[in-house]
């Protein structure tokens, strides 16, 4: 049977892994839509592969 401390902590996991892709998917959106934005090319790389990990189908990874 699961400790309710165990839901916590994966409650708080998911939680924190969302508000990571949103952080990520507004970088991308500002590379995107800014002309004049200085790209850090390693930061790019990096949200671009959390939000394919983050919205891949199931059983894809």
């Amino acid at each position: 049977m699961s400790n309710t401390n165990d839901k916590d902590y994966h409650t708080e996991a998911v939680i924190s892994l969302w508000k990571a892709v949103a952080e990520a998917a507004k970088y991308v959106e500002k590379v995107i839509t800014s002309e004049d934005y200085v790209v850090d090319n390693s930061k790019l790389e990096a949200a671009t592969k959390l939000l394919e990990i983050a919205f891949k189908p199931k059983g894809t990874l």
